[in-house]
């Protein structure tokens, strides 16, 4: 993890991380880079205090890229701890229809970063992040169908 994965610019990087978080470098002209939590408004509580835009959360400024995942590990991954990992909330067999009710209810209660897949059965799961089951929790299936 100590080098950015994607580079989509010549001055705009993305480190790998595993944690359902996107984070952004930008390299600045005087070297170095700012590290950003590029995410929704509201969608990472713990850092909202220094959101600079609608999308951007500014965290720091690092050397270079040898140093984002001790900052990463120090800054960031030491506040969220697992609360971003993915965890299975719903499966439905054979259909989405539920499925797709409850994604668009979780997303109305501002759950954000969910996934919704299919296995090769045709069954459907919705993926949260652990930091979601709170509002998970408030869903009543009888009240979607």
């Amino acid at each position: 993890m100590s080098k950015f994965s994607k580079k989509y610019t010549d001055y705009h990087f993305h480190p790998e991380i595993s944690d359902n978080i996107e984070i952004v470098c930008y390299e600045r002209k005087d070297t170095g880079f700012d590290v950003y939590i590029f995410e929704k408004k509201d969608s990472v509580p713990e850092f909202e205090d220094s959101r600079i835009d609608q999308f951007h959360i500014f965290l720091g400024t690092i050397d270079s890229e040898d140093e984002f995942e001790k900052f990463y590990n120090m800054e960031i991954k030491k506040s969220i701890g697992n609360r971003y990992e993915l965890i299975p909330y719903y499966i439905e067999k054979g259909s989405r229809k539920v499925c797709g009710k409850i994604f668009d209810a979780l997303n109305n209660l501002g759950c954000f970063g969910m996934s919704l897949s299919s296995d090769r059965l045709g069954d459907y799961t919705i993926y949260i992040r652990r930091k979601d089951v709170e509002f998970a929790k408030t869903i009543i299936q009888s009240n979607l169908l």
